[in-house]
C-alpha cells in the first residue's frame, strides 16, 4: 500500500491512526449500512418495475429474486407509470428561478448580490442544471429520495494550452514546444439516485446531522488509475460482486423483454469497460478532524485521504437530498408509488377478470341433455348444418347467462377514485367563485388540481436554495481567475460581464420563490393580458402583441424594475452629495414613488441637512414635471442658498455640490 500523509487530528480519539486502519473501518461501515437499506433497496426496484410496466411480479423466497411468470403476461393498465409521469411534468414545467439576497442594503453589497445572481444564472445554463433538476425529480418520484452533488471538477469549464512549467518552455526532441491541455475547472451538479448514498444512520432525517456519508460510485478501472496512479496495477479485475442483486435488477429491467428479474453479470474484464467500486467517506467536522474528513476506499487499497476540500455552506456536505414527502423521522422519503401498488395490483386483477369473463361470454355454452346422441363436433360455426339428436330427450338449447352483477362493473370507478384519492390529485371541474375573470378562474382551477404538490415542491425549493448556495461558494473560492459571463435576458438580449469570485463579496444566500415554480398554463396567460388591456394596464398595442404572442408578462416587470434601478442610481448620487439631472423623457411617476419611500427610510434620516434638502428638491422637481410645470434650468442643479457662506469670502450664494 502506498503510503499517503495522513491529516492531522485536533486531538486523539478512537478513530484509526493507520491506513490499512481506515480501510478496514470504511468497508466495515460500507458493509454494515449497505445490509441495513437493503429493504429500502427491494421497495426501490419494485417501484421501479411498476412504473416501467413490469407489474406481474414475484418474490422467489429460495432465491430472494423477483422473477415474472413465464407464462402468458396477464393484462396490465399501467395507471402509475401515467400518474409519474403527470407529475413530473407539472413539477418541470416551470424552472425555478434562483435570486441572492444582499447580506446588507449597502449599494456596494446590492451590487456584489446581482453579480452573484447573474453569475448563477450563468453556471445553471452552463452545466444544464434544467436537465439534472429532470433527472433528480424522477429519481425523487420513483425511490422517494434523490440527492444532487455539488463539487468543483478541476478538469472541466474552458481550457488552454500551455508550453510552459516552472517559467521554463517545453519543447520535444525537435525544439517544438509540447503544449499541455490546462483547464480552468468549474463548478459540476449532478443528480444522484438513492442507490449511491449511505447515510450514517437512518433516524436521522436532516442531510446535515448526520455524523457521516459514504458514497457508491462505478467508475472504469482506468479513469481510477488516471486519477490515483498511485493504484495502477494494484485493482484486480471487474466483478460483478461489486453491485447488490437490487442494483443488479435496476439494470437488467433496461432491457423491455426478459422473463425473469435476475441480475446481469458484468462480462467485461477490460480496464476500458469494466467498473470498481469507489467508496467516498466523508466525515464531518468534529472533535479530532475540526475541517471534516474526506477517505477514498477503491477495493482493499486507500486511494485518498484528505480534508474537506471546499466549504459546502449551510449543508455541511456536498450531498443536497431532496424527498417527495417527509415523515420527520427517517432519512429515506416515501414515494407516492409505494402507497398506489395495492390499489394498481387490485384495479388490474380486476380488469384481468373481466375480460377472462368477457371471453367465456363470447364463447356460448349449450344444454345438452343425457342422451341426446348429438356429436361432438355438430355445434360449430357452419351455416346451414343439421343437427341431428335424439326426439325422445329435450332439444339442445344455448345456455342463458346472467349478466355482471352492478357491483363489478362499479368497482373500477372505485378503484380510480382511490387511486387519485391516494396519489393526491384533485378534479378542477368545479365551479369557479363569483366575480372572477377568465384568466383567475383559469388559474384557481389550476391551483385546485396541483394543491397536492404544493408541499412537495417546497422541499425542492428549500433543496434547491442549498444547492444554489453550494454553487455559490465554491465560484467564490474557486473563481481565481477572470470569467466571461454571458447572460440572456428578455427578447433574447445577451449581457456580458467579467468578474472573479472575489466580486460576489460573499453573498452565497440564494432564496427561490415557490410560487415561481407551479405550472403556469399559457392559455391562462394569454387571457390574464386581455384582462390587462381591457383594464388599461396595458396601453401599448405593439407590446400587448409581442406578450400576447408567447403568453409571457415577465416583460413588464423587467421594465419596471430597469426604471427603479435607474432612481436607485440617482439616489446613489444623491448619498454622495451630487445632484442628478432630470429631463422630460423620464418616469417622473416611478422617481415619485421611489423617492417619496426614500425619503421615509432611517437611511434618509441619517444623511447631513444638505443633502436631505438635495433629495427633497429632486422630488419637487419631478412632482412638478408631473403637473406640468416644466424644469427649470433644463434640469440642472438649481443654485440654492447656502446659509453658512453668508458673509464670507465664499460669497453669500454658493451651489451645494
Amino acid at each position: 500500500m502506498a503510503e499517503i500523509k495522513l491529516p492531522k487530528h485536533s486531538k486523539k480519539g478512537d478513530l484509526p491512526v493507520t491506513q490499512s486502519g481506515w480501510v478496514k473501518y470504511i468497508n466495515t461501515l460500507h458493509d454494515e449500512r449497505l445490509s441495513q437499506r437493503r429493504p429500502k433497496e427491494f421497495q426501490w426496484v419494485v417501484n421501479l418495475a411498476y412504473y416501467l410496466g413490469y407489474q406481474n411480479l414475484s418474490y422467489n423466497l429460495r432465491s430472494g429474486a423477483l422473477e415474472m411468470s413465464r407464462e402468458e403476461q396477464p393484462l396490465t393498465i399501467n395507471r402509475i407509470g401515467s400518474f409519474i409521469d403527470a407529475r413530473h411534468a407539472k413539477i418541470t414545467k416551470s424552472n425555478p428561478i434562483a435570486k441572492v439576497i444582499p447580506n446588507t442594503p449597502d449599494d456596494e453589497d446590492v451590487a456584489a448580490a446581482k453579480r452573484a445572481d447573474k453569475a448563477l444564472t450563468y453556471l445553471w445554463r452552463k452545466i444544464d442544471m434544467s436537465e439534472e433538476y429532470e433527472r433528480m425529480i424522477m429519481l425523487m418520484l420513483i425511490t422517494g429520495t434523490a440527492f444532487v452533488r455539488t463539487v468543483w471538477d478541476p478538469i472541466a469549464g474552458e481550457s488552454i494550452r500551455e508550453a510552459e512549467e516552472d517559467g521554463e518552455t517545453l519543447v520535444d526532441e525537435e525544439g517544438i514546444p509540447k503544449l499541455e491541455k490546462i483547464f480552468m475547472g468549474e463548478v459540476r451538479s449532478d443528480a444522484l439516485s438513492a442507490f449511491a448514498v449511505l447515510p450514517g444512520s437512518e433516524a436521522i432525517p436532516k442531510t446535515r446531522d448526520q455524523p457521516y456519508l459514504i458514497e457508491r460510485n462505478f467508475l472504469p478501472i482506468a479513469e481510477v488509475e488516471a486519477i490515483y496512479p498511485h493504484l495502477k496495477g494494484k485493482i484486480g479485475k471487474p466483478k460483478s460482486e461489486i453491485k447488490t442483486e437490487y442494483e443488479k435488477l435496476i439494470d437488467r429491467m433496461a432491457s423491455p423483454v426478459f422473463t425473469a428479474l435476475r441480475g446481469a453479470e458484468i462480462s467485461q474484464d477490460d480496464s476500458i469497460n469494466g467498473s470498481v467500486l469507489v467508496k467516498t467517506f466523508m466525515m464531518k467536522p468534529n472533535a479530532q478532524y475540526e475541517d471534516g474528513l474526506v477517505v477514498v476506499v477503491v477495493e482493499n487499497e486507500l486511494a485518498m485521504m484528505t480534508e474537506f476540500p471546499n466549504d459546502f455552506g449551510k449543508n455541511v456536505y456536498p450531498y443536497v437530498k431532496f424527498t417527495e414527502r417527509e415523515d420527520g423521522f427517517h432519512f429515506w422519503g416515501q414515494s407516492t408509488i409505494e402507497r398506489l401498488i395495492p390499489i394498481q395490483k387490485a384495479f388490474n386483477k380486476l380488469r384481468q377478470q373481466k375480460v377472462k369473463n368477457a371471453g367465456l361470454l363470447a364463447n356460448g355454452k349449450w344444454l345438452l341433455a343425457k342422451g341426446s346422441q348429438v356429436v361432438d363436433d355438430a355445434l360449430n360455426d357452419e351455416e346451414g348444418e343439421v343437427i341431428e339428436y335424439n326426439p325422445a330427450v329435450p332439444k339442445p338449447e344455448q345456455a342463458r347467462l346472467s349478466p355482471m352483477p352492478q357491483y363489478s362493473v362499479e368497482l373500477p370507478r372505485e378503484l380510480i377514485i382511490d387511486f387519485r384519492d391516494v396519489g393526491g390529485q384533485r378534479e378542477s371541474s368545479v365551479t369557479p367563485p363569483p366575480n372572477l375573470t377568465a384568466g383567475v378562474a383559469i388559474e384557481n382551477a389550476a391551483e385546485l388540481a396541483d394543491e397536492a404538490i404544493g408541499p412537495i415542491l417546497r422541499h425542492v425549493a428549500r433543496g434547491l436554495q442549498l444547492v444554489g448556495n453550494q454553487q455559490l461558494i465554491l465560484m467564490t473560492e474557486e473563481y481565481t481567475d477572470p470569467r466571461v459571463v454571458k447572460v440572456m435576458g428578455a427578447g433574447g438580449k445577451i449581457s456580458m460581464d467579467i468578474f472573479r469570485g472575489t466580486d460576489f463579496r460573499n453573498h452565497t444566500d440564494v432564496h427561490i420563490e415557490v410560487e415561481s415554480m407551479f405550472p403556469d398554463f399559457r392559455g391562462s396567460k394569454r387571457q390574464t393580458l386581455f384582462d390587462m388591456w381591457d383594464r388599461r394596464i396595458i396601453q401599448d398595442p405593439g407590446q400587448f402583441l409581442e406578450l400576447f404572442r408567447f403568453g409571457n408578462w415577465d416583460k413588464l416587470t423587467e421594465e419596471l424594475e430597469q426604471l427603479k434601478e435607474n432612481v436607485y442610481l440617482d439616489i446613489k448620487q444623491l448619498k454622495n452629495g451630487k445632484m442628478p439631472e432630470i429631463n422630460q423623457f423620464q418616469n417622473h411617476i416611478v422617481y415619485v414613488n421611489q423617492l417619496s419611500k426614500f425619503i421615509q427610510t432611517p437611511e434618509f434620516m441619517a444623511l447631513i441637512p444638505e443633502r436631505k434638502q438635495q433629495t427633497l428638491q429632486l422630488l419637487q422637481l419631478h412632482i412638478a414635471a408631473l403637473q406640468g410645470g416644466g424644469l427649470p434650468q433644463q434640469g440642472q442643479a438649481v443654485p440654492q442658498q447656502n446659509q453658512a457662506a453668508v458673509g464670507t469670502e465664499f460669497g453669500p450664494v454658493r451651489p451645494v455640490q
